[in-house]
């Protein structure tokens, strides 16, 4: 099965959703699944292309000046558009993966991709949450029951209104609700270096 990741930041840049999806990437590599990660290019030093131990690396933007501090937060607003837009330009090839998981961050592209279907299957990965109206707002766009939902933590989803959550046994589950027709919606978390993997019991739309 073929999965692609659509997320702004990604090893070897530093932190928890780096680690989480290249954690992830490793797992279903060596369980024989194709994982390409596309993100932004935020040094002149990094390749555009790369492979980080059988995970495929698309840097399809760059955006060297991509920590800027904005209303948007810490990250460049005109980096987040322009990566969101390549995302849209390349929907036809992500309708050719079984499933596109989204990180959350940096949320415009899955607002966009809304309203342009880049694929049959595509997964939001809650690894944040920030409150306030602005931001709830934002969150409405696709804290639905028509998409599949992947959390840290239970309680980013239950904030959302996405409720009744249990942990998967194994990571096999987990390719079974990633790949497969279940009418559950799958929810995975990663903390210390240990899956965690809840779903959503709602039936499908």
């Amino acid at each position: 099965m073929k999965l692609a990741i659509i997320t702004d930041l990604f090893a070897p840049h530093i932190g928890g959703q780096e680690s989480r999806y290249l954690e992830m990437g490793r797992l279903l590599v060596a369980d024989g699944h194709q994982v390409d990660v596309f993100t932004i290019r935020t040094s002149p030093d990094l390749p555009e292309r790369e492979s980080i131990d059988g995970v495929s690396i698309f840097r399809i933007t760059n955006g060297f000046r991509y920590y800027l501090s904005s209303f948007w937060g810490s990250k460049n607003p005109t980096d987040i558009v322009r990566f969101s837009l390549k995302i849209v330009t390349l929907r036809h090839r992500l309708r050719q993966y079984d499933a596109v998981l989204f990180n959350k961050w940096p949320v415009l592209p899955q607002i966009v991709c809304r309203f342009v279907a880049v694929n049959r299957n595509p997964i939001v990965d809650w690894c944040e949450i920030r409150s306030g109206r602005f931001w709830d707002r934002l969150y409405s766009f696709f804290a639905t029951n028509d998409l599949r939902h992947l959390a840290v933590r239970d309680q980013h989803l239950e904030v959302r209104g996405l409720e009744d959550l249990r942990e998967l046994r194994d990571h096999h589950e987990l390719l079974e609700l990633l790949f497969g027709e279940s009418a559950e919606r799958p929810i995975l978390g990663c903390r210390r270096r240990r899956l965690r993997i809840y779903f959503h019991r709602r039936s499908c739309v």
